[in-house]
């Protein structure tokens, strides 16, 4: 940056000239980025400056974040229709392809660095709404699995772009941030002029009469005039019919929630992901086969609609429990989804006292250790050692995380391990960060130089 930042006035908070100062080129870039036009985006800045420094004088600075980004979403010049076709930088099409409050949410993680609590106030949303704009805003695979690659893409094109701004675009911005501070706070009340406060008070209460004789006039008419025009007949409304049908059951099929769980060719292994994933493990390291008991012919298949009956009659708790073995599915790797099922297969085969007993087994291991089980068989045997690293993370890293997970290679994964127990706590996002921003082809080369420092 060319200058020293925006130029405090006497009646600017050193604290909030020093917020504009640092948040300066984030704001810049995440305006382009949102609308695709550098003219639209200086617009809306200009337009949402004086209200915010008019305002942060009087909320804590723990909120600043959230209403600057707040305001500047909100700024009419980024919501207008675009007067010009808008264009993104190479690196960062795939933002064209978003709807504005997904690339909100994605915007908010990537370029203004705000975590779910701050994001989903900007956005005006709860933290669960934001988390599925980020969702729908993340790339994805044919299959609908998180495409890391993509990801790691636009993180460093997005860095590329905040490293890569004009000082010429910062000098303007300082020059809008010193009129911003230069206007000072928003007059407050005690500066109203002595007269208005009467005038007010007079007006209210002309509004009090005159809503008082809307009800006392007709009365007066009523009592002046014949007493039988007071009378009020009273008949008893009819029977209500009953309600007509809004939908059928095929339309009640299509628009259920969870249709795509129950209709997935996968939604077998569901209810014991966990246990399966645990079970394909100790079969890899297995030589002999478990004795197997017959295989009975199958019986009807079981139709959408009994399937769906069915869920519905589940407790809520199991439902949600299913879901989240569900979303679990969808990020293993197909390799992974294999061996699951291969494993599912060789547990019904199984005989009953064989079933019972594996059963048995797994619900003796700690609780903490069975839910590391849903990352797969793969990774639920590195959980352990990769717990401390996954306990606690950001929503926005979540799906990125588990499929670079799943992309580390066996003595890849190992040295990670390694890392994630070697890694004090206040060093473990720094870790994931590098983790989703080191290419694959350079993952090796990053995992020895962390291990020999």
């Amino acid at each position: 940056m060319n200058g020293s930042g925006p130029v405090p006035t006497p009646a600017a908070s050193p604290a909030l000239t020093a917020f504009l100062r640092g948040i300066g080129r984030r704001a810049i870039v995440f305006a382009e980025l949102q609308c695709g036009d550098p003219e639209r985006a200086v617009a809306a800045l200009a337009a949402m400056l004086p209200r915010f420094t008019g305002e942060a004088g009087g909320q804590p600075m723990a909120q600043w974040p959230a209403r600057f980004w707040g305001l500047l979403l909100a700024a009419m010049p980024l919501r207008a229709a675009a007067a010009v076709e808008p264009r993104w930088p190479p690196g960062l099409a795939a933002l064209g392809g978003l709807g504005p409050g997904p690339r909100s949410a994605l915007l908010l993680w990537l370029v203004a660095g705000l975590e779910e609590d701050d994001a989903a106030a900007a956005l005006g949303v709860d933290a669960a709404t934001w988390r599925l704009a980020l969702q729908r805003a993340t790339p994805r695979r044919a299959d609908a699995t998180v495409d890391a690659d993509a990801w790691q893409a636009l993180v460093a094109a997005s860095r590329e772009a905040l490293q890569a701004l004009p000082d010429i675009r910062l000098a303007r911005w300082e020059r809008a941030c010193g009129a911003a501070l230069a206007r000072g706070p928003l007059a407050p009340a005690a500066n109203r002029p002595r007269w208005l406060l009467p005038v007010l008070w007079t007006g209210v209460a002309a509004c009090v009469v005159a809503l008082a004789a809307t009800f006392a006039w007709p009365a007066r008419e009523i009592a002046a005039g014949d007493a039988g025009a007071t009378r009020v007949r009273r008949a008893p409304l009819p029977a209500s019919a009953p309600p007509a049908a809004t939908f059928d059951a095929a339309f009640a099929l299509r628009t259920h929630p969870d249709l795509a769980l129950l209709t997935s060719a996968g939604a077998a292994p569901l209810r014991d992901l966990d246990l399966l994933s645990w079970h394909a493990a100790q079969v890899a390291t297995q030589a002999a086969p478990a004795t197997m008991a017959p295989v009975s012919a199958p019986g009807q298949p079981e139709t959408l609609q009994q399937r769906v009956a069915e869920w519905d009659a589940l407790p809520p708790a199991e439902r949600g429990a299913r879901r989240e073995r569900w979303q679990a599915w969808q990020g293993l790797p197909a390799a992974q989804r294999a061996a699951v099922l291969d494993a599912a297969a060789r547990f019904s085969a199984l005989l009953p006292e064989q079933q019972q007993a594996l059963r048995m087994q797994f619900a003796q291991l700690p609780s903490g250790e069975r839910r590391g089980w849903l990352l797969g068989p793969r990774l639920g045997v590195a959980w352990p050692r990769l717990q401390p690293l996954l306990m606690q993370v950001p929503a926005a890293q979540r799906e990125p995380l588990q499929a670079a997970l799943h992309e580390l290679s066996p003595l890849q994964l190992d040295d990670f391990a390694t890392l994630a127990q070697r890694t004090p706590p206040q060093e473990r996002d720094a870790l994931r960060r590098e983790l989703l921003t080191t290419s694959r082809a350079n993952r090796t080369a990053w995992l020895q130089e962390r291990l020999h420092r």
